[in-house]
C-alpha cells in the first residue's frame, strides 16, 4: 500500500540518485503514454513524472523528507498531484488521500464494525467495545455468553483493529527512517542540479510548476544560446584562417614533417590580437567585415557559457566556464609574450571547442536523462 512518492517510483527511501533514476526509467517504460493505453494513462504518467521531479532534485528531496509527504504536498504541489489509486497496483488504496497519510485506526475500526450484523442493542455495544484500544474484561465475558457466530465476528473486529494499529506503527517507523536518511549525503547528484541565488526556493510557494521543469526549461534555452555562440566563434575563426590561408596551409605541412619544431616555434600567422583590433576599428569606421564574427565570437562564447554555468551548474560544470576563457587569455597575452604555435592553437582552437561542445554534450545528456 503506497504511502509516499518513493512507493510511486518503487524505490527505497535511502535510494541513491542513480537508483532513483533507474527506478524512474523502469516506470517510464511501463507507463509512458506511447505504450500505455489505460484510460488513466495521462494521470498515471503525470504522477510518476512529478515523483521523479521532486526526488531527483537534491534540495527538493531533502525538503520532502524533512516535511513528510502530506505537508510537502499541501505546501508545494497543491492539487497538481494525482491520487495514488490511478496506478493499477495501488487501485485498492482508493481511500488513501493524495497527501499519502497513513491509514488511521479509526478507519480500520469502522470497517471492522461494519462486519457485525447482530441487530440487538447488546451486539452493537459489544462491537464498539471490542474494537476499542482498551477492551475491558466485562466485554470479554459478554463475548463468551453470545453465540459462536457473534464471537467469531467480534474476534475478527479485534484483529482488524490490531492490524490497523500495527500498520500505523510500521508506517511511523518507516517515516522516521526516511527522515533520518534525509540528512545523509546523496551520491552522484547531477552537476546541473543547482539553481542559483535561491530564486527557485522563493518562487516555489507561488508556483505549482516543479523545480525540475523550470530547470530543464532554462537549460534548454541556454543550450540554444550556446549553440549560436559556438557557431559564431567557429565561423569567425574560420574567417581568420581563410584570410591567412597560405600561412595556415604552411603550418599544416610543417606539422606533418616536423611536428615538434613547428609546435614549439613562433606562430607564423598574423597576430590574432592584431586581427581582432583591426576588426574593431573597421566596425567603428562603419565597415564591418568577416572579421567581425571572430571579434563577436571571442566575447560571446565565454559570456554565455559562464552565465549558464552560474545559473544551473555546480562542481565540474565550472570547467566548461574556465576553458571558455582560452581565446580571451590568448589574445590578451599575445602582445606581451611570444607564444609558441602550440599555445596559440590550444588557446584559440582546443579550449573553446572543448568548452562549447563539452557543454552541449553534457547538458544534452542531462536533458535526455530527465525528460
Amino acid at each position: 500500500m503506497p504511502t509516499d512518492l518513493y512507493d510511486v517510483l518503487g524505490a527505497p527511501a535511502d535510494a541513491s540518485a542513480e537508483e532513483l533514476k533507474r527506478a524512474y526509467r523502469g516506470r517510464v517504460r511501463e507507463y509512458h503514454p506511447d505504450v500505455n493505453d489505460d484510460p488513466d494513462g495521462d494521470e498515471q504518467f503525470k504522477l510518476i513524472r512529478i515523483a521523479n521531479e521532486v526526488l531527483s532534485e537534491p534540495a527538493e528531496r531533502k525538503d520532502y523528507d524533512r516535511l513528510g509527504h502530506r505537508e510537502y504536498v499541501e505546501k508545494h504541489l497543491d492539487d497538481e498531484l494525482p491520487p495514488f489509486a490511478v496506478l493499477p497496483e495501488f487501485e485498492k488504496a482508493d481511500d488513501i488521500p493524495t497527501s499519502g497519510s497513513e491509514s488511521s485506526t479509526d478507519s480500520s475500526t469502522a470497517t471492522a464494525g461494519s462486519e457485525t450484523t447482530n441487530s440487538g442493542t447488546a451486539s452493537r455495544s459489544s462491537t464498539r467495545t471490542s474494537t476499542s484500544a482498551n477492551s475491558s474484561s466485562t466485554s470479554q465475558r459478554s463475548h463468551r455468553n453470545r453465540s459462536s457466530g457473534t464471537s467469531s465476528r467480534t474476534s475478527t473486529s479485534q484483529s482488524g483493529s490490531a492490524n490497523a494499529s500495527a500498520t500505523s506503527k510500521d508506517t511511523d517507523t518507516s517515516r522516521s527512517s526516511r527522515n533520518t536518511a534525509a540528512g545523509a549525503d546523496r551520491s552522484e547528484s547531477s552537476q546541473w542540479d543547482n539553481v542559483a541565488d535561491g530564486r527557485t526556493s522563493r518562487s516555489r510557494s507561488t508556483s505549482s510548476t516543479s523545480v525540475g521543469v523550470r530547470r530543464r526549461r532554462g537549460l534548454r534555452r541556454w543550450y540554444v544560446v550556446v549553440v549560436i555562440a559556438l557557431l559564431t566563434y567557429v565561423g569567425g575563426l574560420g574567417g581568420y584562417l581563410l584570410q591567412h590561408r597560405q600561412a595556415a596551409e604552411g603550418v599544416l605541412t610543417d606539422l606533418s614533417t616536423a611536428p615538434v619544431a613547428t609546435l614549439l616555434g613562433a606562430f607564423p600567422l598574423v597576430s590574432p590580437t592584431t586581427y581582432v583590433v583591426a576588426a574593431a576599428e573597421r566596425v567603428t569606421a562603419g565597415e564591418p567585415g568577416l572579421s567581425l564574427l571572430f571579434l563577436v565570437g571571442v566575447g560571446l562564447l565565454p559570456l554565455v557559457v559562464l552565465t549558464a554555468v552560474a545559473q544551473f551548474g555546480q562542481g565540474s560544470a565550472w570547467a566548461y566556464a574556465l576553458v571558455s576563457l582560452g581565446p580571451v587569455a590568448t589574445l590578451a597575452a599575445y602582445p606581451f609574450v611570444s607564444l609558441p604555435t602550440a599555445a596559440v592553437l590550444v588557446g584559440l582552437v582546443v579550449l573553446p571547442l572543448i568548452s562549447g561542445f563539452g557543454f552541449l554534450v553534457d547538458v544534452g545528456r542531462y536533458l535526455l536523462a530527465t525528460r
